[in-house]
């Protein structure tokens, strides 16, 4: 019974509640910094491996279907290769 005690006194603490607040916030700012980093870098490895397919001569429609990118964003890619 003593650590409900010490919940519900925690949880009426104004300065705790707070803190904790912030170590949430700041939890989640991390988590979200980390999944941009590894969506931006799984699109970098995207890209790569269409410009290597483009460049062995295979449809872009096939690419997009196989890596997700736009048709778009191929025919850009297209104009580098």
């Amino acid at each position: 019974m003593e650590a409900i005690e010490t919940i519900k006194e925690l949880a009426t603490n104004e300065e705790f509640v707070t803190y904790y607040d912030l170590e949430e916030k700041h939890k989640w700012e991390l988590e979200n910094v980390k999944m941009g980093a590894y969506e931006e870098a799984t699109k970098k490895n995207s890209l790569k491996i269409a410009k290597n397919m483009l460049e062995m001569g295979i449809k872009p429609s096939v690419i997009s279907k196989a890596t997700n990118i736009s048709m778009k964003e191929l025919k850009n890619l297209e104009k580098k290769v």
